[in-house]
């Protein structure tokens, strides 16, 4: 309860109680898995990643030793948000792909297809984009069989990115036919709306209909509510920055682009604060300042394609704004190959334009 009304500091010192039960009563120990699982979520709201991590682990070998599948299984999709986090995607997709079978096993079809959404998410910017596609489609034929709402527009986002990346006209058309355009009271919609909004604002984007993405946008905004997950408000703003920088308005686009920065600072979400960083290059030398053009480290780069692709695409835009006509074609033609090379068709089209 203490959780669900955002008082987090209570939330963990109820856990501590919990704790002190457990320890006194060892019939108790099955619950223990239980109260670690809701610790390490609470740990990642906090964004105490060092503390989480050996929590979780933990409370993996006690879902294990317990026979908790589905605990285990949810303890390991907590264990990928953490590596997502920190940019070590491999790791990330190593624990939603056991959380999957485990899942699968237990005959749990939502969740299986809930999985296949992040496994897609990560596959396209490890810049595997096969097995991106396989998860896509899967995520989208498994919510629909089961006709759960909210799971079908979350899948449905999911594939909308999926066919920007690989140019898949025929997967972007079969969802958009059977989601439509959405509700246009945005305050009245599920927030899950946000995701496909955003997806369409940058398929919109790409075929160099700003306006369009601009309302989009604006419709994405308002599905936010009240009290939007921080994760979700940031990358409305990183939608709203890039149609703004293309639409000459600098100022505003580095207003919101530094609050990204900050806030994925803070939650320690290293690639987001590096795509942002990107953007932020092209605003800064855009009106006039001189941008940092660092590029992020090898680490996350080598397992982040996507990442590498938007840095230079962005870095190119600084390099033209400064003048250094050079430094951009160089940077836009490597941009170019790599995109060539891993069957991206969204940045392909975007680093040659």
């Amino acid at each position: 309860a203490a959780r669900r009304s955002g008082d987090i500091e209570s939330a963990l010192a109820w856990l501590a109680e919990a704790d002190l039960l457990l320890r006194r009563n060892p019939r108790l120990e099955p619950l223990a898995v239980r109260v670690a699982w809701t610790r390490s979520a609470v740990l990642l709201e906090l964004h105490r990643g060092g503390e989480a991590e050996p929590e979780i682990l933990r409370a993996i070998d006690l879902a294990r030793e317990t026979h908790q599948e589905r605990a285990e299984a949810g303890l390991r999709t907590n264990l990928s948000v953490l590596y997502w986090r920190r940019g070590t995607l491999s790791l990330a997709v190593e624990q939603v792909e056991q959380a999957r079978r485990i899942f699968d096993g237990l005959g749990e079809l939502d969740q299986v297809a809930l999985t296949d959404t992040n496994l897609a998410e990560l596959r396209v910017r490890q810049g595997k984009l096969p097995d991106a596609l396989r998860h896509a489609r899967n995520a989208w034929r498994g919510y629909r069989r089961l006709r759960d709402r909210q799971g079908t527009l979350v899948a449905a986002a999911t594939a909308l990115m999926v066919a920007r990346a690989t140019g898949d006209q025929v997967l972007r058309d079969d969802v958009t036919r059977s989601v439509g355009s959405g509700p246009e009271d945005g305050h009245t919609v599920e927030t899950e709306w946000v995701e496909y909004f955003l997806e369409r604002c940058r398929h919109e984007q790409l075929a160099g209909h700003l306006d369009s993405a601009r309302r989009l946008v604006e419709r994405a905004r308002q599905a936010l509510g009240n009290k939007p997950a921080a994760y979700r408000r940031r990358a409305v703003d990183q939608a709203d920055a890039e149609l703004l920088l293309l639409a000459g308005n600098a100022p505003r686009a580095k207003k919101l682009l530094l609050g990204i920065v900050e806030g994925a600072e803070e939650e320690q979400h290293l690639p987001v604060a590096w795509e942002a960083r990107a953007v932020l290059s092209a605003a800064n030398a855009t009106t006039g300042e001189r941008p940092d053009l660092v590029a992020p480290p090898k680490e996350l780069l080598q397992d982040n394609v996507y990442l590498a692709l938007s840095t230079l695409f962005w870095q190119a835009k600084a390099c033209e704004a400064m003048g250094r006509t050079g430094d951009a074609h160089m940077m836009r033609d490597r941009g170019a190959a790599l995109a060539r090379q891993r069957g991206y068709a969204n940045w392909l089209q975007r680093l040659t334009e």
